[in-house]
């Protein structure tokens, strides 16, 4: 080895170091060699040897070779390469050989040209996710390299968390190492852990192969091995997975996951599982259960005119608890959503076609929700009066060419159906639970401004037309002495109508205070106010003679897909109120000059009044608060206040009003109170801010559940974020519901903190005040340990308390390496 400091003989260098050279030999090498350094080049012609020095580099056809020293052997037609050491003895310009986009980096490395062979020392190589460090090996002609003292792994540190130590090996570039004896080390400590011998697959293509099971050392099953597999791919798009699981004391499954991913086409995932659960001692019953999953994605890019997709999580008994794994998150899931669409687009135009087919599934109900299936026409607005304007006509449009028009066509098939009747002796009355019908909706709106466009108003007419294919009939039967109800078939025809007029205003409002220098406050009011009719325009009213002799009305509807609008005329005065409050102040720290603080976030009032209703035309006031007195506190408040007398004894309102009964204004039926504390990092409270400042532009109705709980926002950009809300519901006592069981009080906390980029803790969980106990808790803690991760999941409060934990490989070539170890309910 030549150090940059050690004395040369000056004999033959060159005068010219910089410029790269070309030296033949004879005509034996078929491509000449290009060679070039930094400092200089050393000739020596009676040995016939050249010495590179510095950054030195050589290129012959595809080969690359860098190295801080090179000695080319002219004889030979081979070179060594190594590195050299720096004033503190670091390696400088370890040896890098790189042949047809292989790359090879190595402390000392011997390579000759003709016969494409290499010795080297202490070399290490990465192919796709695996690590190979090899202490001494040799490149055969036919590029397999043949090492000895050796570590793989798929970690990337240079002295890895862990590695197989191979003594003899072979690596088969892209495609597999072979080796002999090898040993886990974990740490750089060898563990008892070994092989007789090792293949590992290296190739960046699928691999058949097993899928190791989770080993579940004790549970209401017994012991068990779970999700025993074997996976095959199939073709370039398509891979699958069988599974098997079996326990100890008879239960068992199998299942199946397929996989698929079709570029510029779809994606997606099924799962089909077959469960026999064997009851416990001494039981002998058996329930066999199955499950589907399925989701499906189409690439937008696949059809310009068809869309299909899928999400499908259908179970066959309605009950996520029965399962093999109770410490699986889907047993505190209660409603289970499946649905496949299908959608026709029209491009240019402005209407659509799309088919769905679905089920809703609750487990506490015991209720399946089906839709087979349900059709969809849809037009978008359209403004049809604009045909009557001339192609040369400028300026604004008039206000009839505004107006715009939408349509909607349904036909629906669907049926609400008990879980029970999923046997074979009740499936025969499956059928007769489902209800069709044919609905049509047109809306004509239009926005007409006033003063200057102070005043905005809305005019709307809504008109409802459906088709029933069963109704109802009552009669009563002096025999028995009860009402009798029919089922019929046929066409049955109703209609809805009504008829909307709003005006909307904004309202601007400056104050200042006497005292206060630069303190301003900023009142935003945005009042609403319309009239809403609503015509009776259906016949279909029914009426038979009750027990008494009297007339008894119903509707023949009542129990069929579409139901009748009110059956008498209202004419709804209707009115609201949106109202903010800020106050500006003038602050150092912001860079702006003035901060802002929110006083009242929001503060609104509904309701509406009945010009055609006999008696208690005024309905009852919805009113809605929120206030946030500091960055970090959020107080909502709402309830339903009534102007109305009531009795005590049964909390019924009276037609009276409580202002001249019980000289009150009135009462609250109900109110709640919400107070959440927020805690977060700068950061995090930054883009709080900013998504509030988003949602307080949007008055529209899809963000007012967000703009009062701006707690309940998901935003991935926060690092971490911890949420306390107390809860408070109040309902007016009665006799069914007498104080103190009229107020419920719980504590809810949630929270995810990224301690560091390799730890996160979420925790969940719910505190009843009123008993004194947690509902529920649930706590996740993920650990990143390079090249592994570490998972802790505890059910602490709840029906299926316990813990599962687990450690498993990062590296997607080894994630069926995994252990879980878990504690199960009902045993420790």
């Amino acid at each position: 080895m030549v150090n940059p400091g050690d004395s040369l003989s000056t004999s033959g260098i060159d005068s010219l170091t910089v410029k790269p050279r070309i030296y033949r030999v004879d005509d034996s090498m078929d491509e000449p060699i290009f060679y070039s350094a930094k400092d200089s080049i050393y000739s020596d012609l009676r040995e016939k040897k050249v010495h590179l020095f510095t950054e030195a580099k050589i290129t012959f056809g595809t080969t690359v070779l860098t190295a801080d020293y090179m000695v080319v052997d002219l004889e030979k037609n081979e070179v060594t390469a190594t590195y050299t050491l720096d004033a503190d003895s670091n390696r400088v310009g370890e040896p890098l050989f790189v042949d047809s986009g292989q790359e090879v980096k190595a402390a000392k490395m011997r390579f000759n040209f003709d016969t494409k062979k290499a010795f080297i020392e202490e070399t290490r190589i990465q192919q796709d996710e695996s690590f190979l460090y090899m202490e001494r090996a040799k490149r055969q002609e036919n590029e397999e390299i043949h090492f000895e003292k050796g570590r793989f792994s798929t970690c990337d540190l240079d002295y890895p968390h862990f590695h197989f130590q191979l003594s003899r090996a072979v690596l088969v570039p892209e495609k597999r190492i072979v080796t002999g004896p090898a040993n886990l080390w974990i740490n750089g400590v060898p563990t008892p852990l070994a092989l007789p011998f090792g293949f590992f697959p290296t190739s960046s293509g699928k691999k058949r192969g097993l899928v190791f099971p989770q080993i579940i050392p004790v549970s209401q099953n017994g012991f068990g091995l779970q999700d025993l597999g074997f996976y095959t791919p199939i073709g370039q798009n398509f891979e699958t997975i069988f599974f098997g699981t079996i326990f100890s004391r008879g239960s068992w499954g199998l299942a199946n996951q397929t996989n698929y991913n079709i570029r510029y086409k779809s994606q997606g995932s099924a799962r089909i599982d077959f469960l026999q659960l064997k009851q416990p001692f001494p039981s002998e019953n058996k329930l066999n259960k199955f499950t589907l999953n399925w989701t499906h994605t189409q690439d937008t890019k696949a059809n310009p005119y068809w869309r299909f997709g899928a999400s499908v999580n259908f179970v066959s008994d309605n009950n996520t608890q029965n399962t093999l794994d109770p410490l699986s998150e889907n047993v505190f899931n209660n409603a289970l959503q499946s649905s496949i669409t299908v959608n026709r687009l029209f491009p240019g135009k402005p209407y659509n076609l799309g088919l769905k087919v679905g089920a809703n599934q609750n487990s506490q109900t015991g209720n399946i929700f089906i839709d087979a299936p349900t059709l969809n026409f849809t037009m978008s607005r359209i403004f049809p009066f604009k045909i009557f304007r001339s192609k040369k006509a400028v300026g604004s449009e008039k206000w009839f060419e505004k107006i715009g028009f939408t349509y909607n066509a349904e036909v629906k098939n669907q049926a609400n159906i008990n879980d029970s009747l999923f046997t074979s002796q009740y499936a025969n009355l499956i059928g007769s639970r489902f209800l069709n019908g044919v609905n049509h909706q047109m809306n004509l709106t239009t926005t007409l401004k006033a003063f200057n466009g102070t005043l905005n108003f809305t005019p709307t007419v809504n008109y409802t037309n459906f088709w029933n294919f069963q109704a109802t009939e009552r009669r009563y039967n002096p025999g028995t002495n009860q009402t009798e109800i029919d089922s019929l078939s046929g066409f049955f025809m109703g209609q809805n109508l009504s008829v909307q007029l709003n005006m909307t205003n904004s309202i601007y409002s400056l104050y200042r205070i006497v005292g206060l220098k630069n303190v301003r406050f900023r009142n935003v009011t945005r009042p609403t106010i319309g009239f809403r009719y609503v015509p009776s325009l259906t016949n279909h009213r029914s009426a038979f003679v009750g027990p008494n002799g009297n007339a008894v009305t119903y509707s023949p509807y009542e129990n069929s897909l579409y139901k009748e609008g009110s059956n008498r005329d209202q004419g709804l005065i209707t009115f609201g109120l949106n109202s903010v409050l800020d106050m500006k102040f003038p602050s150092k720290r912001d860079s702006t000059g003035t901060k802002s603080l929110g006083l009242i976030e929001g503060l609104s009032v509904t309701g509406s009044y009945d010009l055609l209703k006999d008696s208690m035309q005024l309905s009852d006031l919805n009113l809605q608060l929120r206030i946030k007195p500091i960055q970090q506190i959020s107080i909502v408040a709402g309830g339903i206040f009534s102007l109305y007398d009531w009795d005590d004894s049964t909390g019924i309102s009276r037609k009276e009003f409580a202002i001249s009964e019980r000289n009150k204004l009135g009462r609250f039926i109900n109110w709640n109170i919400n107070t959440t504390f927020t805690l977060t990092s700068r950061e995090g409270q930054k883009i709080k801010n900013e998504n509030e400042k988003l949602l307080k532009e949007n008055w529209n109705q899809d963000f007012n559940q967000y703009a009062m709980f701006p707690h309940q926002v998901i935003d991935y950009r926060i690092p971490w974020q911890i949420n306390l809300t107390h809860t408070v519901n109040w309902r007016y006592p009665t006799v069914n519901n007498p104080a103190p069981d009229n107020i419920t009080h719980t504590l809810a906390y949630n929270a995810e903190l990224s301690l560091t980029p390799r730890w996160r803790i979420s925790t969940n969980g719910t505190y009843d005040l009123n008993r004194g106990e947690f509902t529920q808790v649930l706590v996740n803690i993920h650990r990143n340990i390079h090249c592994w991760s570490l998972n802790f999941r505890w059910n602490a409060v709840g029906p299926f308390t316990g813990f599962v934990l687990s450690i498993s490989a990062n590296a997607s070539m080894l994630r069926d390496v995994k252990y879980d170890f878990r504690k199960p309910p009902l045993f420790f």
